[in-house]
Parts: structure tokens; C-alpha cells; sequence
């Protein structure tokens, strides 16, 4: 076949030709429009998935930032309450001392009192003159009178030595002012 075969037969078919060539064209307009159409999508889907991701690592990094700042309370707080403990531990610890102390000073002064105490009624008990292995019917009212407080006061002096545990202390002055023998006679003058 030859250029001007060729020719004859394009003249021949230029309508059918032309028409299939504007149909074509068409509908490579019409993929063409389509694909710049998908093309504005797939763009602006891109963006918006971009934006979606930007918005949500915001909101991740916001929400590590928070959980960050809670564990830091957290921790803060359970110092604080491993503080308090230990202080009220230490706290238990000296009162318990403390009373252990004042029980002590409070049992020493106790007994320094008892024994000042034990001391003055000794002496008031001297001071009577009184014997108390004596009869006390044998005296005069007045000495009978002393009698009495004597031996009221012998029995004070006896109990708070035991009470307070002092009468191996003063065992000597208890052994030698009691009433030892009781004598019915009355000795003659």
C-alpha cells in the first residue's frame, strides 16, 4: 500500500475518522477531567490526614505531658506520706522514750519525796521522846496523848517506807522504835 492508497482510504473514512478521533478525545477529556477531579481528592484527603495526625500527636503529647505532671504528683505525694510516717514513727518512738523517762524521773522524785517525807516524820517521831515498848496506861493523860501520836505516827512512817520500797533503808530505825514487847507493869519510880 501506498501513500496515496493510503490517502484515498483516509478520505474515505475522514468522517468516521474524525468522529472516532472527537470521541476519543472526549473521553480522554472526560478521564482526564476525572483523574485531576480524583487527583483534588487524594490532595485534599492527604491534608486532611495530615492535619488529622498533627491534631491527634498534639492531643498524645498534651496527654504524656499530663501523665508526666500526675506521676510527678503522685510521686510527691507518696514522699510525702513516706515522710510523715517515718516522722510519726520517729515521733512514737521518742514519746515512747520520753515517757519511759518521766516514768522514771517521776518513780526517782516519788521516792525522794517518800524519803524527805520519811525524814520529817522521823524526826517528829523523835521528838516525842516516846517508847513504844512502854505501857501507855502507865503515863499521865498527856503522855498517853503523846503515846497515841507516836505510835500513829510509827505506823505512818512504816507504811510509806513499804510502799515505797525504803524499808531495807530504814530497816534499822523500824526494828528499833516498834513495839517489840508490849509490858503490862508499869515501871516503879
Amino acid at each position: 500500500m501506498s501513500f496515496k492508497g493510503m490517502m484515498d482510504i483516509v478520505k474515505q473514512h475522514f468522517v468516521v475518522v474524525i468522529v472516532l478521533l472527537m470521541m476519543y478525545a472526549g473521553g480522554l477529556g472526560f478521564l482526564w477531567n476525572g483523574y485531576e477531579d480524583l487527583n483534588a481528592k487524594k490532595i485534599k484527603f492527604l491534608e486532611e490526614k495530615a492535619s488529622t495526625i498533627e491534631a491527634q500527636s498534639k492531643r498524645e503529647i498534651e496527654l504524656q505531658k499530663r501523665e508526666y505532671n500526675v506521676q510527678k504528683a503522685e510521686d510527691e505525694i507518696a514522699k510525702t506520706v513516706s515522710d510523715v510516717k517515718s516522722e510519726k514513727s520517729a515521733n512514737a518512738k521518742s514519746l515512747a522514750l520520753l515517757q519511759i523517762q518521766q516514768s522514771a524521773l517521776s518513780g526517782a522524785q516519788a521516792r525522794k519525796d517518800a524519803e524527805t517525807k520519811l525524814q520529817l516524820l522521823m524526826s517528829e517521831f523523835s521528838a516525842l521522846g516516846v517508847d513504844l515498848d512502854s505501857n501507855p496506861n502507865c503515863g499521865t493523860p498527856e503522855e498517853r496523848k503523846r503515846y497515841s501520836t507516836a505510835r500513829s505516827k510509827y505506823y505512818e512512817i512504816y507504811d510509806l517506807a513499804k510502799t515505797n520500797a525504803l524499808d531495807k533503808k530504814y530497816g534499822y530505825f523500824l526494828f528499833h522504835n516498834g513495839q517489840n514487847v508490849t509490858t503490862y507493869e508499869c515501871p516503879r519510880k
